[in-house]
């Protein structure tokens, strides 16, 4: 992750400046490498938005998760904006 914010650092009991520069499957996964359904990976693949509800067993909560390509004025992408909302409750 080149950023993150708080809500983050707070889920995964992880300092800010140690979730900065990591990968989210390092973070979230506890793994060296993506899960097979991760929706990032299928996004860097497909191209568009990316949603896929996934239990993120690091953390023992459900959470869909949207990776939305952020492209340049030449189409290039930019950046990822990756959003996971904690529905561990609602299920």
């Amino acid at each position: 992750m080149v950023a993150a914010n708080n809500a983050s650092a707070k889920l995964t009991r992880t300092p800010h400046n140690e979730i900065v520069g990591k990968q989210c499957y390092e973070i979230f996964h506890g793994k060296d490498s993506p899960p097979g359904e991760c929706p990032m990976e299928q996004m860097l693949k497909a191209g568009p938005l990316e949603t896929t509800e996934m239990e993120v067993e690091a953390l023992g909560n459900i959470f869909p998760v949207s990776c939305t390509p952020v492209l340049d004025e030449q189409g290039n992408l930019e950046k990822i904006i990756h959003i996971a909302t904690d529905i561990t409750e609602r299920k």
